[in-house]
């Protein structure tokens, strides 16, 4: 596959990015690998076939499909693309929602767009900011994301390493990440009764320390907080 002088310019700098975010917020990667690890031992745990219902099956898929797009997310946020980071994350917490509403009865024909509000440890409240990055109802920020480097009036096509975007996302990538962890988790206990499964919850404290080091959470959140 060829690739334009465009492509090549913004995959190159894509890697320089790449590499910056490398080199920063050793603990919070830390915790996306261990997040990762978590969540393909219960991709590999739930390999087996099990009966389900409706309702089940569609957990599966959706559940399989945010699983399948985690890295994704992973390189558009260590690669400096703040902005299509956003939109993903934000399409991320809309299917994670759908997810619970179907777990928890309250999704029916004519619900049409997924409530947020039913996510854990108030997920919801970023919803809000991700929307507003992207339909660009904040000119500013997205100003922000395009800024050429040392020349505020210029802006530039090619990535660049930017704070507080680089963590912010990723700490909530991870919190999107945990969550949907939980619920995999839930659904596995429902279709292997009797099994000896994952401790996912132990398995996540360290994430969740993480998260709770680095700021992204104010306090340890409680399992019961899990709706």
């Amino acid at each position: 596959m060829s690739k334009s002088k465009l492509d090549r310019a913004i995959s190159d700098a894509a890697s320089a990015v790449q590499h910056e975010s490398d080199g920063q917020h050793d603990s919070i990667w830390r915790a996306r690998g261990e997040i990762g690890d978590l969540l393909f031992a219960l991709v590999t745990q739930g390999a087996s076939d099990a009966v389900t219902t409706e309702a089940q099956a569609r957990r599966i898929s959706l559940t399989a499909n945010l699983v399948q797009s985690s890295s994704v997310v992973k390189d558009l946020v260590s690669s400096g693309f703040y902005w299509s980071a956003a939109a993903v994350l934000r399409q991320y917490m809309e299917t994670l929602a759908r997810s619970i509403e179907i777990r928890t009865g309250r999704h029916t024909a004519r619900t049409k767009t997924p409530n947020v509000g039913v996510l854990p440890y108030r997920l919801s409240r970023n919803h809000g900011r991700l929307s507003e990055l992207v339909h660009t109802t904040g000119g500013e920020s997205l100003a922000d994301f395009a800024q050429a480097s040392g020349v505020p009036e210029a802006a530039t096509v090619e990535p660049r390493y930017r704070e507080p975007w680089a963590s912010g996302l990723l700490c909530l990538h991870i919190a999107q990440l945990v969550a949907l962890a939980q619920e995999i988790d839930l659904l596995h206990r429902e279709l292997y009764p009797g099994r000896q499964l994952i401790d996912a919850n132990a398995a996540l404290a360290p994430v969740v320390q993480a998260l709770v080091d680095a700021g992204f959470w104010e306090y340890l959140p409680a399992p019961e907080e899990i709706k």
